[in-house]
C-alpha cells in the first residue's frame, strides 16, 4: 500500500492522504472518499477512516481521506463568506478532480458521518461521478412513531427510574436539582440545517433512477431526531427497500462508534457496500 500526502484544490489549501494499492486497482473498483465527521479531522472517530482506508487498499481499492477547508490540517477557504454546504461541495469536487488526475479513475463512493453525511447529499447532486454514498447519522425527520418511541424510551430508561427513586429519597432537593431531574431524556436540537423532507425524498428517488447506490445508517447517538428501526421508511413513504437503497439502525451504538466491536461491525458494512458497488458494474 502507498500512502501519499496530497494537496487538494487549485491553491492546494486542503490536505489529505491518498491510499493506493501497491499494484493495480481492482477491476471496476471505485475510489472511496472520507472526510471530516463534525470537527474531527481526516483520521475519523477513533481512527476509523485510517483503518478503513488501509483495509480498502489491501483489497486493491484506492481511497482519499482529507480535511475540508478550515478543518484539521486544511487551510480556511479563500472566500470567508461562502456557505459551508457550498464550500464542502466544492471541496469534494476538488478531491475527485485530484484523484482523477492522479489515478485516472472517475467513479466515487462517499462515506459521510454526521455533518459529513449532510455534505455528501448535495455533493452527489452536484457531481454524477459520485455513484454511491453511505450516510451515517445523516438527515433525519421526526415522525408520529418517533414521538411514541420517545415516550416509551423515557418510561423504560434506567436513568429515568433512578431519577424517580432519587427524588423519592431526597425530598429536600433544590429547585434547580428538581428541574434537572425532570428534564427530558432527549438532547436539544443539533443546530444542523436539513432540507425539507419532501425535497430530500425527491432527490433520493432521482439518485436511484440514475443507478446510484445509497446506504443509510442511524445510531442511538442522535435521539433528538431518530430513535427506531423503521423510522427511515416512515420519513420517506415513497421509498421502498430495493437493490440500490438500504438502511440499518444500530440501537445501542453511540454517534462515534466508540466501542471496538461497534467499529468492526461498521467497517464490515462499509467494506461490504464497496464490494457490492464494484460487483454491480
Amino acid at each position: 500500500m502507498d500512502e501519499t500526502v496530497v494537496q487538494i484544490g487549485k491553491a492546494g489549501r486542503m490536505l489529505g492522504v491518498l491510499s493506493a494499492p501497491d499494484g493495480e486497482s481492482a477491476p471496476n473498483a471505485p475510489v472511496v472518499l472520507m472526510f471530516n465527521a463534525g470537527f474531527l479531522h481526516h483520521v475519523g472517530p477513533f481512527r476509523l477512516w485510517v483503518e478503513v482506508a488501509r483495509e480498502l487498499a489491501a483489497r486493491n481499492i484506492p481511497s482519499l481521506r482529507f480535511d475540508l477547508n478550515g478543518l484539521g490540517d486544511s487551510a480556511p477557504a479563500s472566500n470567508p463568506d461562502i456557505h459551508q454546504v457550498q464550500l464542502a461541495t466544492e471541496n469534494l469536487i476538488d478531491a475527485m478532480n485530484l484523484v482523477e488526475s492522479r489515478l485516472g479513475l472517475r467513479e466515487f463512493i462517499v462515506f459521510g458521518l454526521c455533518s459529513g453525511a449532510d455534505y455528501a447529499h448535495p455533493a452527489a447532486k452536484a457531481d454524477a461521478r459520485i455513484r454511491g454514498v453511505v450516510f451515517i447519522d445523516g438527515y433525519g425527520y421526526r415522525t408520529k412513531s418517533y414521538w411514541l418511541y420517545q415516550q416509551l424510551n423515557r418510561f423504560t430508561s434506567p436513568r429515568r427510574w433512578k431519577s424517580l427513586i432519587k427524588r423519592s429519597l431526597a425530598r429536600d432537593l433544590s429547585e434547580r436539582e428538581k428541574a434537572q431531574e425532570l428534564a427530558p431524556e432527549l438532547m436539544d436540537d443539533t443546530g444542523r440545517e436539513f432540507p425539507t423532507v419532501d425535497q430530500v425524498q425527491s432527490e433520493i428517488l432521482a439518485f436511484l433512477q440514475e443507478g446510484r447506490r445509497l446506504h443509510y445508517i442511524y445510531t442511538a447517538g442522535v435521539p433528538e431526531y431518530y430513535n427506531h428501526e423503521h423510522q427511515f421508511w416512515e420519513m420517506f413513504p415513497r421509498l421502498r427497500p430495493q437493490a440500490g437503497l438500504s438502511c440499518r439502525y444500530y440501537p445501542t451504538t453511540d454517534h462515534t462508534f466508540s466501542l471496538v466491536s461497534e467499529r468492526e461491525e461498521l467497517k464490515s458494512a462499509l467494506l461490504g457496500f464497496v464490494k457490492t458497488q464494484s460487483s454491480t458494474k
